[in-house]
């Protein structure tokens, strides 16, 4: 989960700030369908979503520096640098 949005946290400053909006309303939404949804299955989805905090907490410098590098390496081959 934090390789996929290691763009957002190193190009865009992701925080936990933006995390917390995200889980706030993510559940809001899982309120929001009523009884269409059983409250295990939504339970278990924001459990998952809870799971995931520690991957938007900020990016170290060397997290920064690989990704950069990633991203180099990629362009200069003539690959996606998002996904690399």
């Amino acid at each position: 989960m934090r390789q996929v949005h290691m763009k957002v946290l190193v190009e865009k400053g992701m925080t936990l700030a933006d995390w917390e909006v995200f889980v706030q309303h993510f559940k809001e939404t899982l309120d929001s369908l009523g009884p269409d949804i059983p409250e295990e299955s939504k339970a278990n989805a924001m459990q998952y979503i809870l799971s995931t905090k520690a991957d938007f907490s900020p990016a170290t410098d060397a997290e920064i520096e690989a990704y950069k590098n990633a991203k180099a390496v990629a362009a200069s081959a003539g690959r996606c640098p998002v996904m690399h």
